[in-house]
């Protein structure tokens, strides 16, 4: 009876002083995480805010130009730029901070205002 009596009580030493500590930093862990995920991302505080007339294009670009040619990035930088390593499609698509969302230099810049509105 002694014996059982010791294994409970190491046991309930191990579940106070190892199962609740790890339980509140697993915790705090989980929420930081969630924290950065609603920052980075999905759904964060930060709104971008643009707003466009219809026709509105910015002076001499023509659709058919890719955004390193209207932003004239030199060569020498192009291969580290996704949208240059996928050229079959538009650069804030392939520059999307997560499904769904684009960033906030994307809405600003001359390549996505220059995108035909639909009326």
């Amino acid at each position: 009876m002694e014996l059982l009596k010791d294994v409970v009580e190491a046991a309930w030493v191990a579940v106070v002083q190892l199962g609740i500590p790890v339980a509140v930093l697993f915790f705090i862990g989980y929420r930081i995480h969630q924290r950065d995920r609603h920052r980075h991302g999905t759904g964060g505080p930060r709104r971008c805010s643009v707003s466009r007339t219809a026709g509105q294009t910015p002076t001499g670009h023509r659709e058919n130009r890719a955004c390193w040619q209207v932003k004239q990035c030199p060569p020498d930088g192009r291969g580290s730029c996704p949208a240059y390593n996928n050229q079959d499609l538009p650069c804030w698509q392939v520059m999307k901070a997560s499904p769904g969302r684009l960033k906030c230099e994307c809405v600003g810049c001359e390549m996505f205002l220059s995108l035909p509105t639909r009326s």
